[in-house]
This record gives C-alpha cells, structure tokens and sequence, in this order.
C-alpha cells in the first residue's frame, strides 16, 4: 500500500515532530536537580566576565 503524501502534508508531519521533539527536551531539562556552575569565561583587564553552566546532577557527575 502506498501513501502519497503532498509537501504541505510533509511540512505539518515533520513540523509536529520537531516540536514534539522540543517539548520533550525542555521538559527533561527543566529538573529540580540543576545547579548552577559559575565558571570565568573571559578576562578583560579587571573585569572577569562569567557565564553560569546549568547541567542535571547526573550529567554533571559523569563528566567529573
């Protein structure tokens, strides 16, 4: 059996699964478990510019 599916049908299909995709990712993100890492991303002359690294415990602890 064979679909025949038009662009815009392609476009909505894809379109749906990507924000799918992206809701999911978002959601796993958002855990009470994260924790801010502050780390000095650039020096210039007195001015120490910081960049905040929020990463999940378990990711966080792998990779240590």
């Amino acid at each position: 059996m064979s679909i025949s599916m038009t662009r815009r049908d392609l476009l909505k299909f894809g379109t749906t699964i990507g924000t799918g995709l992206l809701f999911y990712h978002c959601a796993r993100g958002q855990s009470s478990e994260t924790q801010p890492e502050t780390y000095t991303y650039k020096t210039v002359g007195d001015l120490a510019i910081k960049l905040d690294v929020y990463r999940r415990h378990d990711i966080a602890s792998r990779q240590a």
